[in-house]
């Protein structure tokens, strides 16, 4: 009995270390396949980061065979980069099964469907991203470049209804950087929603009042919109601060001649509304000899029986002659454009104000 408990003893004594040696082997073969993995996982973060991303793919493929899977994710995102979507989407397809409610993973399976212009799909993958889980520093500022993302590609495809939903979410809950809610603004006024982004853009001047940017798209805005006084005041801010283009310079100047020629605006004297109507004949009658049209003889005809009338003196004799006389106005602008096309410098910006008067 003693012999027995003695062999007994000595054999745990001879492999309790070789048990301790074998674990000691194993982990450090784990440890060293880890190893392996975070380098080769390092590589493919940088090879990403530098656009390579097949290279990418490479690298993380190696990183998740040492680290049994734990780089797939990694991965698939390196795959749908270099354009490898059927891959990718195997890769994404086994992890949205395990977690459904991933941001990362329905944001990868939104773009792999928006490319292969799975619409429904990719709105439904990119919903599920917006309201899903983000194991990120930001998590809503992932969700808000999702929706951005989403919506872009709704105006890409035309879709500006569906679009504007999205860019007005946005807008209700705008980014805190003066330029981000720019680029939202830039992109409401895409998908048509002219007056919120002006609100956007109204807030990024408070938040930055030298943002020439912000007051450049304002002040285009409020022209489009017939405002061309605060369109003058956002272009002439645009301008002071060193952001206002060719296009907005030739913008600020319409909009200038537009309120230095409207003999509708607020405000104007008696004296000064007969100047303007006087003025407005005179671009009219210019207008119409632009055109050699013989579509328009009858109108210069008329212009030529009108002429002698319509002087500050006869004006000022007759208050029904001047509504005569812009009713002649706005009658010859439009035969001239319809005959020959927009006129520029004071004849466009007079047809901006008869247009606008008409819609009155």
């Amino acid at each position: 009995m003693f012999r027995r408990r003695s062999v007994l003893a000595l054999m745990i004594v001879g492999v309790v270390p070789a048990f301790a040696t074998i674990n000691g082997l194993v982990s450090a073969a784990r440890a060293r396949r880890e190893a392996i993995a975070r380098d080769w996982a390092r590589r493919g973060d940088a090879a990403l980061a530098a656009g390579r991303a097949a290279d990418a793919a490479d690298d993380f493929r190696t990183a998740d065979e040492y680290a049994r899977d734990r780089y797939r994710l990694q991965l698939a995102i390196a795959l749908v980069a270099s354009d490898r979507p059927a891959e990718a989407e195997a890769h994404l397809q086994t992890l949205w099964d395990e977690t459904p409610g991933d941001g990362v993973i329905n944001l990868q399976l939104a773009r792999i469907a928006a490319r292969q212009q799975r619409i429904p799909d990719a709105i439904r993958y990119y919903h599920a991203a917006i309201d899903g889980s983000w194991t990120v520093a930001d998590p809503v500022a992932a969700r808000r470049a999702a929706r951005l993302e989403l919506a872009r590609m709704l105006l890409a495809r035309g879709d500006r209804t569906q679009a504007q939903v999205e860019l007005v979410a946005l807008a209700a809950d705008p980014p805190p950087a003066p330029a981000d809610q720019v680029q939202l603004a830039s992109l409401l006024v895409a998908a048509g929603a002219d007056n919120r982004a002006l609100n956007l853009l109204e807030s990024a001047l408070r938040l930055d009042p030298a943002n020439a940017r912000a007051a450049a798209l304002a002040g285009s805005i409020d022209a489009r919109l017939g405002d061309y006084r605060s369109a003058r005041a956002h272009l002439d801010r645009a301008r002071r601060e060193g952001g206002l283009d060719a296009a907005g310079a030739a913008l600020l100047d319409t909009v200038t001649r537009v309120l230095d020629l409207d003999p509708d605006q607020r405000g104007l004297s008696a004296r000064e509304r007969l100047r303007r109507t006087v003025r407005a004949f005179e671009i009219a009658s210019a207008a119409l000899d632009r055109c050699p049209s013989p579509t328009l003889d009858a109108m210069r005809d008329q212009r030529d029986r009108l002429a002698k009338q319509v002087t500050t003196r006869a004006l000022a004799g007759d208050p029904d002659a001047v509504d005569d006389a812009l009713a002649f106005v706005a009658g010859a602008l439009d035969a001239a454009r319809s005959a020959c096309g927009e006129g520029g410098g004071d004849e466009r910006a007079l047809e901006l104000v008869f247009d606008r008067r008409a819609a009155t």
